[in-house]
Formats: structure tokens, sequence, C-alpha cells
């Protein structure tokens, strides 16, 4: 079997589809160990990147989030050289598409696919806000994929529900700095972050509410540490079943713990 073959098999075994929507948050590391059990060797990330591509497109969407956490300290961002943080499959995403990143300097994606226009005209000023790239997947129910992480340390998906339901816990921060857009233009911007109030000793706290997502069957796939490590929800279940927890006063335990 070819390791485009291969990897074409895994994609459709984990529930995706040709024409989805897709976001991807990633750590390459499991899904390598197990293409090299399987004898491939010198696999390189463009080909399991373009391999998704291919199975999703041309009527479906990849989207890449490529979070930078530098601004509010650095106080600067470049669309088209800061690189991502998250993972050496977002950072090559980031290298190939930067034309179509989002505006915000955090929280930015890139995209390639049918929505791809739509998605890198986003400019949003709140990183989670109703204008943002989460709440635009929510209005295109896409998936919301992770590979090889568990909940704590992927699914930004949370926070979008939290600002949306505007929850106590967090509250809007503002950060400005030198700002440069994808052509090449200098200005001076202002964004903002729904952020945990640490006053409180807010500490995020979410894998229980992966665990009930598992047991509620709306992820789908694998475990992040079983078989490739591949699992996804449909953004308007994980919505309604998050926001249900909010509105049922149970965040807390499942959302967030507070540090004594």
């Amino acid at each position: 079997m070819k390791l485009n073959d291969l990897l074409f098999h895994k994609w459709d075994e984990v529930g995706f589809m040709p024409g989805d929507t897709l976001l991807l948050h990633s750590d390459i590391k499991r899904l390598y160990r197990f293409l090299l059990r399987k004898g491939f060797k010198n696999i390189s990330v463009d080909e399991i990147l373009n391999s998704l591509i291919e199975f999703l497109t041309p009527q479906g969407t990849l989207v890449i989030p490529t979070f930078n956490f530098q601004f509010p300290e650095k106080e600067f961002f470049d669309a088209n050289n800061t690189k991502s943080e998250m993972g050496v499959i977002s950072e090559h995403a980031r290298s190939l598409f930067a034309s179509t990143r989002s505006g915000h300097p955090v929280y930015s994606f890139v995209t390639y696919g049918k929505y791809s226009t739509e998605f890198s005209k986003i400019n949003n000023v709140s990183a989670y806000g109703n204008d943002s790239p989460f709440s635009f997947l929510l209005e295109l129910d896409a998936k919301i994929s992770v590979l090889g992480l568990d909940d704590q340390q992927s699914m930004t998906f949370y926070h979008h529900v939290e600002e949306m339901e505007n929850v106590d816990y967090r509250f809007h921060k503002y950060f400005s700095g030198k700002y440069i857009n994808r052509a090449n233009e200098q200005s001076c911007r202002k964004y903002s972050i729904f952020v945990r109030n640490t006053e409180l000793g807010v500490v995020t706290d979410v894998n229980p509410t992966g665990e009930l997502l598992w047991s509620k069957g709306i992820y789908k796939g694998f475990r992040f540490n079983e078989d490739i490590g591949l699992r996804w929800c449909h953004s308007t279940k994980f919505y309604d079943f998050v926001s249900t927890l909010i509105q049922n006063k149970m965040a807390l335990g499942n959302l967030y713990s507070l540090k004594r």
C-alpha cells in the first residue's frame, strides 16, 4: 500500500468526508510513529498535509490554526512572517498559505479550499468573538478535529462558547502593538482576548468535558493516545453541549478549576 492510500484509509476510517469543512489541531508525533510501524520512512509533513487537502477538496476546506502568543508581550505581529506556535503541520501550512491568514495577531488561521477567501477576509478584534473564524466555523457546522492532543492542549473552541455565553470567570483584555498586514502595510492596532480571571484563581481545565463528549458520542474516531490519535466532532453539537453546561452552572469542574 502506498502512503497516500493508507492516509486516505485513515481519514475515511475516522469519519472525515470529501467536502468537509475541517478545523485541524495537531501534534504529528503519534501519526508519524504509526506510519513508521507500517514501514514508511522519510515521511514529510508535506505528504501528510497534501493527502488531507486532496481528500477534502475541491468542495471542502481545511482550516489550520496558526496561533502565536507573543503579541501581548512583544507588541508586534507580521501576518506574513510571524511563525505559528502550533506544531509542524501548522507552521508548514502557514508557510504555504500565508496569503490566507486571518487577521487576529494571536488567534489566526490559514485555510485551503472552498471557503478560503471568506476565512482570509476575517479580521476580528476579539479572539473568540461572533465575528471570528470560530463563529464562521460554527455557521458552517465544520468538523473540529484533533490529532495527537488531549482537549486541554487543543480545543480552543471551548473559549468561543465561553465568550458567546459571557461567562463570569473570564473578561475581555485588550492588547495593542505594531501590526503588519498581508499587504505589508504597517499600523498600530488593538485587539482583545477573553482571558481567564487569574485573580480569582481560574485555571482552564477542560479535559473533564472531553470525557463527557466521548460518553455522549459527540466525539468520533480515536482518543489522542489510541491508534493515530485522531478525533473529531461537529462544531454545532460541541457548542450546544458546552453551552448547556455553562447555562446549567456546571462550568466549574468541567471547563475550569480554581487554584487554591
